[in-house]
């Protein structure tokens, strides 16, 4: 991966800062790539600063790819911030093959299981693929079982 020079980069994050919201979330999913390391917990600022939750949902769930691991936790934080738990789900679901990573604890992973229940049933099932291993080392092969099966009682009694 090529990254931009820090100057350069810091430039252009503030230029970013200057643009509309959908503009700005676009712009940053599309230049985390290019971005040096040290720059993200900035870029975590300005979208954190994007008031659209839907955009901003948008652009924490691209940042995944490229965001260092030991600013997992403060992405996590930032998900609990939307007052729309749809967005919250949208945003968590890029970081949700890289959850294990974090090791997080059983209360951790209730909450965000509790946000992904607002997702469609589908992104539901695509979402809990993604966090298959963290369900089994918290609960086994039976939790993920367990786990589908409440998923399609659900949808027979609300089709």
């Amino acid at each position: 991966m090529r990254c931009l020079r820090e100057n350069l980069a810091l430039e252009v994050l503030e230029i970013i800062r200057d643009i509309n919201e959908y503009e700005r979330a676009r712009v940053l999913s599309e230049l985390s790539e290019y971005l040096p390391e040290n720059l993200y917990p900035e870029v975590l600022e300005i979208i954190r600063d994007i008031q659209d939750e839907s955009r901003r949902a948008h652009a924490l769930s691209e940042l995944y790819k490229y965001l260092p691991e030991n600013l997992y936790p403060e992405v996590l934080e930032s998900v609990g911030l939307f007052k729309d738990l749809y967005f919250s789900a949208n945003a968590i679901s890029g970081f949700l093959p890289q959850l294990e990573k974090l090791s997080v604890h059983f209360g951790t992973w209730k909450k965000i299981l509790d946000v992904l229940a607002y997702q469609y049933r589908w992104q539901l099932i695509l979402a809990l693929l993604d966090v298959r291993p963290t369900i089994i080392r918290l609960g086994g092969d039976d939790a993920f079982i367990d786990i589908i099966q409440s998923v399609r009682e659900v949808s027979q009694q609300w089709p």
